[in-house]
C-alpha cells in the first residue's frame, strides 16, 4: 500500500510492505483445484501462501498431512474457513478458466464476462487454535532415518482402491502392514487387536522388517500408485509416483526392535 500526504507543503510517501501482492491475476489448473477439493475433505480450513509453490493441509489432530507442489505461484498468505464453499464459487465462475485476484482482505473471482465475486479471507487468529497451520514444504519433505525400525514398500492404485472399498463394505477400521525381510502383507481388521472376524489380506514386496497399523480414517488420500516409507513405527510417508504429492500419516505401530 502507498499513502501520499502533505506535510509542511511537502509531498510525503509511506510504503506499507506486506506479504499481500495486490492486483496479481492467476488461473488455477484443474489439477490444483482437484487437490484442493481432496485436501478440504481432510480439513475444510485451508491456508494458502505458506509456501509459494506448494499447498498443504493438516488434519485437526495432526494425524494426517497432505502436501502438493503446484505449478501456480501462491504469493499471498491467507486463510479460508470453508474451502469447499470457495471451490464451489470458483466452479460457478468458470472453474479453471476463472481469473483469481488476491487482495489484502479478499479473493476476487472473475468469470469470462468480467462478473466477479469477492470472497473474504478468514482471520487466522480465529481458526488457528483448532486448525494447525502448515509449517511448509521443506519441513515436511525431510528424509526418513533408515535405522533398524525402518521399512518401505510400494502399493498400486488397484490394490489401494480394493483395500479402501473392502474396508467400507466389511466395516473394518484398521489396516496393518506386516513385513519380514522385504516380504509382507496388508491386512484389514476391525481393530488392530482383532483376532477373529472379517479380514482381507494381500501380499506386498518391499524392504526391511516391521509391523505398523493405520486407522483407515487417516488413509483419506487420492488414489494412485504410492511408495510408502515407515520411520520408527510412528509416521508413514506416502509418496505418489505420478504427481508431486505426498502424505504424512500418523500411525499406531508395533515395530520389531
Amino acid at each position: 500500500m502507498v499513502i501520499f500526504f502533505l506535510k509542511k507543503n511537502k509531498l510525503c510517501v509511506i510504503l506499507n510492505l506486506s506479504k499481500i501482492q495486490k492486483g496479481v491475476l492467476m488461473k488455477i489448473s484443474n489439477e490444483t483445484l482437484s487437490i484442493l477439493k481432496s485436501f478440504s475433505s481432510i480439513n475444510p480450513v485451508t491456508y494458502l501462501g505458506v509456501d509459494k509453490n506448494s499447498i498443504q493441509v493438516v488434519r485437526k489432530d495432526k494425524s494426517l498431512i497432505g502436501v502438493y507442489q503446484t505449478a501456480e505461484d501462491f504469493t499471498t498468505e491467507c486463510a479460508f474457513w470453508n474451502m469447499p464453499q470457495l471451490l464451489s464459487v470458483i466452479d460457478s465462475m468458470g472453474g479453471n478458466n476463472a481469473e483469481i485476484e488476491f487482495d489484502d482482505r479478499f479473493i476476487k473471482v472473475v468469470n469470462a464476462d468480467n462478473i466477479h465475486v469477492k470472497y473474504l479471507y478468514t482471520n487466522e487468529a480465529i481458526i488457528i487454535k483448532n486448525n494447525p497451520k502448515p509449517v511448509g514444504f521443506t519441513r515436511y519433505n525431510r528424509d526418513f532415518n533408515k535405522d533398524d525400525k525402518y521399512f518401505e514398500f510400494e502399493i498400486s492404485k488397484d490394490i489401494l482402491d480394493k483395500l479402501l472399498k473392502l474396508s467400507k463394505i466389511l466395516e473394518l477400521e484398521v489396516i496393518t502392514f506386516n513385513f519380514e525381510n522385504g516380504v509382507g502383507t496388508a491386512k484389514l481388521q476391525k481393530t488392530s487387536e482383532d483376532g477373529e472376524g472379517h479380514n482381507f489380506n494381500v501380499e506386498l514386496k518391499g524392504e526391511g522388517s516391521g509391523s505398523i497399523s493405520i486407522n483407515l480414517e487417516n488413509l483419506n488420500i487420492i488414489l494412485g500408485d504410492y511408495k510408502v516409507m515407515i520411520e520408527k513405527g510412528i509416521v508413514s510417508k506416502w509418496v505418489n509416483k505420478n504427481i508431486p504429492l505426498f502424505y504424512l500419516i500418523g500411525s499406531k505401530a508395533n515395530v520389531r526392535g
